[in-house]
C-alpha cells in the first residue's frame, strides 16, 4: 500500500499517515532483534518471557476496563479473572522452571536504552542516535505531537485564521524515504540475527 501510494502521481500522502505503517514495522522489528541479540540462551529466554509477559499483562488490563455490569454479568467477570489468573500463573511457573528471577521478568523494556545496545550499533553511537531519532518522531506523530509532524512533513497551505494560522501539510518525500529505510534495516538486522541463531542450532 505504502510504495502504490508514493508511486501514484498527483496522490499526497498526509504526515499521520505512514507512521502508522512504519513505526509498527520498526519497533516489532527491533524488538525481534533484541530478543535474539542476547548474549547466552539465558538472556534470550529472558527477554522473550519478558515481551511474552508484557503482552498477556496488556491483554489482562484491557480486560479489566470492561469488567463492569453494564458489559459483563458476575459470572462472566469472575470467569475472566479467572482465565487471566491462570494464565499469570503459567508465566510465573515458566519462570520458575527457566531459573528465571520473576521480578526480571516483569521489568518493562526501555526501548530507548535497549535500542543503543544492540549489537548491530554498540559500536555506532551516532547511528544507534539516528534510530532513536527516527523512532522517536514517528512515536511523536502517533501521538499527535506538533513537533513530530512538522518535521516530517512539507508545508503546501496556510490560510490565516483569527489568532493564528491553519495550514495544509503533506510527508516530506525525504523524510519518508528516510524512515522506510530505517525500518527496512531494522528488519534486514533482525532477519540476518534469526538466520545466525537457528543456523547454530543445527551445527
Amino acid at each position: 500500500m505504502l510504495a502504490q501510494t508514493m508511486t501514484t502521481p498527483g496522490v499526497n500522502v498526509f504526515p499521520h499517515a505512514t507512521p502508522d505503517i512504519i513505526r509498527p514495522a520498526f519497533e516489532a522489528a527491533a524488538t525481534a532483534l533484541w530478543i535474539l541479540d542476547g548474549d547466552t540462551i539465558e538472556d534470550r529466554r529472558l527477554r522473550g518471557l519478558r515481551c511474552a509477559w508484557k503482552d498477556h499483562n496488556e491483554s489482562r488490563k484491557w480486560a479489566q476496563e470492561l469488567m463492569l455490569p453494564m458489559f459483563m454479568t458476575d459470572k462472566q467477570i469472575a470467569a475472566q479473572q479467572a482465565k487471566h489468573a491462570t494464565i499469570s500463573k503459567r508465566y510465573i511457573d515458566d519462570a520458575r522452571d527457566l531459573g528465571l528471577n520473576w521480578g526480571r521478568v516483569t521489568t518493562v523494556m526501555n526501548f530507548r536504552d535497549e535500542v543503543g545496545k544492540l549489537s548491530t550499533v554498540a559500536s555506532e553511537p551516532e547511528l544507534a542516535a539516528f534510530l532513536r531519532a527516527i523512532w522517536r518522531r514517528l512515536s511523536g506523530v502517533q501521538h499527535g505531537l506538533m513537533y513530530a509532524s512538522l518535521l516530517g512533513s512539507d508545508m503546501h497551505q496556510a490560510v490565516p485564521i483569527p489568532g493564528g494560522v491553519a495550514v495544509v501539510l503533506f510527508t516530506n518525500d525525504d523524510a519518508l524515504m528516510t524512515d522506510c529505510q530505517a525500518s527496512a534495516l531494522m528488519q534486514l538486522w533482525a532477519m540476518n540475527k534469526y538466520i545466525e541463531r537457528t543456523r547454530s542450532l543445527t551445527r
